[in-house]
C-alpha cells in the first residue's frame, strides 16, 4: 500500500465513479473468507475513488463501464471497459485467467491495443480480514511507543512530513494533493490519522478507512531506520479500536510483503490475493 502511484495512474484509477459510503450501522454477521476478500477489493475502489474526487481528478459513471469479473484460484478478476471500446472481447479473453484490476477507455484504443501484453506495473497485494471481535482489548506497546489520532491541522501537516520522510522527497506534493482536503478542520468521517513516535522522536504514520460495512487500514508506516521496536503494530492497532469504538466489527487490508508478517500479530487472515495492474502509456 505504500508504493508511490503516478499521476496517470491516479486518472486511471479514478475513472470508475462510485458513491461514497453511508455511514449506517456497520455489517456485525458472520463473514467466510471469500467476502472478506472482497470487501478488500472493493476498498481499495471506494478509497482510492473518493481520495481522487477529493484530490479533483476526474470521476466516470460506472454505466458507462462493462464490468466484467470472473473467479481464478487465486482471487477475482475485476475490468472496467468503456462500452466504446472495440477491442473489448479481444481484452477479456487474454485476461480471464488473471488478477487485476484496469480500466480501459474508449479512446485509449490505439495506444492500449499496442501494448496489451505489457501490462507489468502493478501492486500486488496479500487481501487480510480481522473479526475486530478477536482484536486484543488490552495491547501493550513497548516502553517508548506511542499513537494518537491527529485532532488539528498542525498536526495534519506533521502527519504529511512523516509519510512523505519515510518515502521519496519528490512525492511530497503528491501526498498533499491526495490527502490535503481530509485535514481535520474539513471534518470528514471517513478517514481518522494517526502518528507515532519513539522515545518521543515522531516516525510513523497510518491512516483508517470507514466503509458502509467494514474498516480499512492504509499507509501504515514507520521510517526504515526505526521498524522492528513495535511501532508499525500499534499504529495498526489503536487505529483498529477507534473502528471497534464506532461499531465496526471486520476490518479488511491489501498488504504487500514487508506488511504481510505484521497484521497476523493482531489477528488478521490471509483470504485471497489481488493484484492491481496499471497501463501507463508510451513514454516520448
Amino acid at each position: 500500500m505504500q508504493r508511490y502511484i503516478p499521476k496517470i495512474v491516479i486518472y486511471l484509477t479514478f475513472f470508475l465513479s462510485l458513491s461514497i459510503p453511508s455511514h449506517a450501522v456497520p455489517c456485525q454477521q458472520e463473514q467466510n473468507a471469500k467476502k472478506l476478500h472482497e470487501w478488500a477489493v472493493q476498498s481499495h475502489r471506494e478509497f482510492w475513488t473518493m481520495v481522487g474526487r477529493m484530490a479533483g481528478y476526474e470521476s466516470r459513471d460506472e454505466l458507462e463501464y462493462q464490468y466484467v469479473r470472473s473467479t481464478t484460484p487465486t482471487g477475482l478478476n475485476y475490468a472496467y471497459i468503456s462500452k466504446g471500446y472495440k477491442n473489448s472481447d479481444f481484452v477479456i479473453n487474454m485476461l480471464k485467467d488473471r488478477v487485476f484490476t484496469i480500466f480501459f477507455e474508449e479512446d485509449d484504443d490505439e495506444h492500449i491495443f499496442q501494448y496489451i501484453t505489457l501490462l507489468r506495473e502493478s501492486d500486488d497485494f496479500i487481501t487480510m480480514g480481522l473479526d475486530l471481535k478477536k482484536l486484543n482489548p488490552i495491547f501493550p506497546l513497548k516502553n517508548g511507543v506511542k499513537v494518537w489520532k491527529i485532532n488539528t491541522d498542525a498536526e495534519f501537516e506533521q502527519w504529511l512530513q512523516v509519510t512523505a520522510s519515510r518515502r521519496n522527497s519528490k512525492e511530497d506534493q503528491q501526498i498533499r494533493q491526495y490527502f490535503e482536503n481530509f485535514k481535520p478542520s474539513k471534518n470528514n468521517p471517513t478517514i481518522s490519522f494517526y502518528l507515532g513516535s519513539i522515545n518521543n522522536q515522531v516516525v510513523g504514520s497510518s491512516l483508517i478507512y470507514f466503509s458502509a460495512d467494514f474498516a480499512s487500514l492504509y499507509w501504515v508506516g514507520v521510517h526504515p531506520q526505526h521498524r522492528r521496536h513495535g511501532l508499525g503494530t500499534a499504529l495498526s492497532y489503536v487505529p483498529l479500536q477507534e473502528a471497534i469504538n464506532k461499531g465496526y466489527r471486520w476490518s479488511v487490508l491489501q498488504a504487500q510483503p514487508l506488511g504481510v508478517p505484521v497484521y497476523p500479530r493482531l489477528g488478521f487472515k490471509k483470504v485471497g490475493r489481488m493484484k492491481v495492474f496499471y497501463y501507463i502509456p508510451p513514454r516520448y
